[in-house]
């Protein structure tokens, strides 16, 4: 006959884990990192152009700043035709209400997005 031996927590709860507990932390990993490559795939589509940019001009409606982690952004609300389109600017402070400004418009795979274009606001 056998004696029994003393055995340590440590060790019985290897023997009572069921197979497979001690990647269950990897395989949470490799799911969330699937899901996020996935959602980024869906969500692409909003940032990156499929047509050529199309500068064109629009009028100053509004003027302000955005603030995030980097400070404050200054933002124009600008009509471009019959929309009303917000923007990151450049110099804010050479850009007033009233203003004509180039705006470029890019086609994204659902709609379009706006930019300011490089020359900034101009006096009509």
């Amino acid at each position: 006959m056998h004696e029994p031996r003393k055995v340590s927590k440590a060790e019985l709860r290897k023997l009572n884990a069921a197979p497979g507990v001690q990647h269950s932390g990897l395989v949470g990993l490799l799911l969330g990192v699937g899901l996020l490559v996935g959602l980024g795939l869906v969500l692409s589509p909003l940032w990156f152009d499929v047509g050529p940019a199309e500068a064109t001009y629009g009028k100053v409606l509004s003027l302000g700043y955005v603030q995030n982690e980097r400070g404050a952004t200054p933002r124009a609300v600008v009509q471009v035709g019959e929309r009303k389109v917000n923007v990151r600017i450049f110099r804010a402070d050479l850009c007033r209400v009233g203003d004509r400004i180039e705006v470029i418009r890019h086609k994204v795979m659902i709609g379009h997005r706006y930019t300011a274009g490089y020359r900034g606001c101009t006096r009509d």
